[in-house]
């Protein structure tokens, strides 16, 4: 399934965690990026144990979701490709499994950040 990322609204990626230890996964981090050598735009963290930011369990069995919010998408910069990265930790581990970062592509908007149109 293609995430469809566009600036200016809320979406949510779902990440399916194709790994054959994953009742092993402690936690997974994920960082959002413009390039490889980029500043972090938006951090996102999972926990078995439920302390998550910006993310949750989905309804699949080794599903998470990620939530971009409508302030969050402004970082990223319009009509161009960003990047998202995980690192995984397993319990009593210190080793991290090999992840392929993924490319996504930010749609532009026609509205300006902050930008509302009443009803009126």
């Amino acid at each position: 399934m293609a995430v469809k990322t566009k600036a200016g609204t809320c979406f949510v990626i779902p990440l399916e965690i194709e790994d054959s230890d994953f009742d092993r996964i402690e936690a997974i981090e994920f960082v959002f990026k413009q390039n490889e050598n980029g500043e972090a735009l938006k951090t996102a963290y999972f926990s078995r144990d439920g302390a998550c930011k910006s993310c949750m369990k989905g309804e699949g069995e080794h599903e998470i979701l990620v939530e971009i919010t409508r302030e969050e998408s402004y970082l990223f910069r319009q009509d161009e490709e960003y990047i998202m990265d995980c690192r995984i930790h397993y319990e009593d581990s210190d080793y991290n499994p090999y992840t392929k970062p993924v490319k996504f592509f930010m749609d532009k908007t026609c509205f300006r950040r902050g930008e509302e149109v009443s009803g009126t």
